[in-house]
């Protein structure tokens, strides 16, 4: 199971889909809806399990029940990809919530 933030288009999107080719399961995250759900219809039209779960990653709240839904209807993560908006340079560990949402 991969989480793919900024899964509604450009990089994102392309790993979204390149994953679910190789039959991995995907909870792609976008704030963008009609961008998020063709992800995942094509997601899902590859065979691969994709939970469609709406999310702005820069809000933290919607993050814990983004999460919380995850874990509930598949109970584990392995794989986290960030494709979202711009980057940081620090090491994920070392990211703050204040950071994350800046990026």
């Amino acid at each position: 199971m991969t989480i793919v933030v900024g899964a509604g288009r450009g990089l994102g999107r392309s790993a979204a889909l390149t994953l679910t080719k190789e039959s991995t399961s995907i909870v792609p995250a976008s704030i963008t809806n009609s961008q998020f759900n063709a992800t995942a219809y094509k997601g899902r039209k590859l065979r691969a399990k994709a939970l469609r779960l709406q999310t702005n990653a820069t809000n933290e709240v919607d993050i814990e029940g983004y999460l919380q839904k995850t874990m509930r209807e598949l109970r584990k993560i392995h794989n986290l990809v960030n494709c979202q908006g711009e980057s940081s340079m620090r090491p994920t560990v070392e990211t703050t919530i204040d950071n994350w949402s800046r990026c």
